[in-house]
């Protein structure tokens, strides 16, 4: 279930592949955005495609 991977998962990066597999299997979207709060100011954003998240699992 999700919901309990969400709360045990501590890497980002699987958590965030999950979400986009879901996210896929629901709605097939063109593209997906997600916004986390940045507890570090001082480093720079990252950015990545939908390409990118795919090869991140």
């Amino acid at each position: 279930m999700f919901t309990a991977d969400a709360r045990d998962q501590t890497d980002l990066q699987v958590l965030t592949a999950q979400v986009v597999d879901i996210v896929q299997d629901t709605m097939q979207p063109e593209q997906v955005s997600l916004w986390i709060l940045d507890l570090n100011p001082g480093r720079q954003p990252e950015s990545r495609s939908k390409k990118d998240l795919q090869n991140v699992v």
